[in-house]
């Protein structure tokens, strides 16, 4: 008994005696001395032996104690995270209901200001779905599928909202482009953030959704008539270049780390 004192108190020497690590030290006690009655039980005799088995079965306890004690925290961090998404969630929609029945009475564009009370839900929508993608990204270490469609399903909600207000407020002719606009936008979004997470693939992301993309603004743009049909195609030639360009930097910069990697190598 004696021993595994002076083990678990040696081991916790350079920490600050606090309740949680008290109470984990006496865990620790009822543990080793369960299994040291276990092992008498089993036929040893000898406390030296006892005590170096049960040592060997609790080794780096100070490690262990942070690993637990970062975990409980993380759990913790979590609770207080989910609710306060909670309460800002029921927070935000009834802001938005407040505001939208204000502004109603007040106006009495009842026809109208039903768009308040749906920019309000959407935007909670579109927070919550960054949000869980986020964690989702974080979670697995890459930017894989479920990020991904958050991600796109929060570019769609703001589309869907652009394009109900150009229709019921200020109402725009040929709004319906906006739902075309919303796929390079939807692509610029995860090429990025495939190229920040996925350091193995996201250069191949970049390589493919550049000339797409050109390609979009360049039938965006045609279509509302911003830049003429010919020469605005040189806009896809222009997404090939910067294609090119990357690939280009992409060379350089992995050629300057490898001889970067070979002279530390040399030293």
């Amino acid at each position: 008994m004696n021993n595994f004192l002076e083990y678990i108190d040696k081991s916790f020497e350079n920490m600050k005696e606090t309740e949680s690590l008290y109470r984990y030290k006496q865990k620790l006690i009822a543990e080793m001395t369960e299994r040291a009655n276990e092992l008498v039980a089993a036929g040893l005799k000898d406390d030296k032996i006892i005590c170096a088995i049960i040592m060997d079965e609790y080794p780096d306890l100070a490690g262990k104690y942070k690993a637990a004690a970062g975990q409980k925290k993380e759990i913790s961090r979590r609770k207080r995270t989910g609710s306060l998404m909670a309460l800002g969630t029921f927070g935000g929609i009834f802001a938005t209901v407040c505001i939208y029945l204000a502004v109603s009475f007040l106006t009495g564009a009842w026809s109208k200001t039903w768009m308040l009370l749906l920019g309000g839900i959407f935007a909670v929508l579109v927070i919550l779905f960054i949000s869980a993608s986020g964690r989702a990204t974080k979670k697995s270490g890459k930017f894989g599928i479920t990020s991904r469609f958050l991600c796109v399903a929060a570019v769609l909600l703001i589309a869907v909202y652009m394009f109900l207000f150009t229709t019921v407020i200020v109402p725009v002719q040929g709004n319906w482009i906006i739902f075309i606009l919303a796929v390079p936008f939807a692509m610029i979004f995860d090429m990025l953030l495939t190229f920040k997470f996925n350091k193995k693939t996201g250069i191949f992301s970049v390589l493919l959704y550049l000339p797409v993309i050109f390609t979009l603004f360049y039938v965006v743009l045609g279509i509302a008539k911003a830049i003429p049909w010919h020469p605005g195609w040189l806009l896809i030639l222009f997404g090939i270049l910067v294609d090119f360009i990357v690939v280009g930097v992409r060379l350089i910069s992995g050629t300057k780390v490898k001889e970067e990697e070979d002279a530390w190598s040399e030293d």
